[in-house]
């Protein structure tokens, strides 16, 4: 049995070999954000650090993304990011969320 490489976004296949290249270069960008967001207190009652996260969410996100921020009863703590896709048989859904259970103060 063969394995099949992972197709890319214009459908050839993904070389190994790049994509760890990619991610090498890209890993001190990415620890700055993580970094960054984990240092942000966004506990479900700091409507204000939940806010400052997406603030960061928002400008790390690469071009082409699109940001909504759906009229409901919750409308300040539900974001929706979505971005075209080349490849509509191919969908993805990231999900997550941004509030944590520790309260302000907790380990200052």
């Amino acid at each position: 049995m063969t394995s099949k490489k992972p197709p890319s976004r214009d459908g050839s296949a993904l070389n190994p070999a790049d994509v760890n290249r990619a991610a090498k270069d890209l890993a001190p960008q990415m620890f700055d954000i993580l970094d960054q967001l984990v240092r942000i207190n966004t506990h479900t009652e700091n409507r204000d650090g939940i806010r400052r996260a997406m603030d960061s969410w928002i400008s790390a996100l690469p071009p082409g993304f699109v940001l909504r921020n759906p009229d409901t009863a919750e409308k300040d703590r539900i974001w929706l990011f979505s971005r075209p896709g080349t490849r509509p048989d191919r969908p993805l859904l990231l999900a997550g969320h941004m509030d944590t259970v520790f309260p302000p103060g907790m380990f200052d």
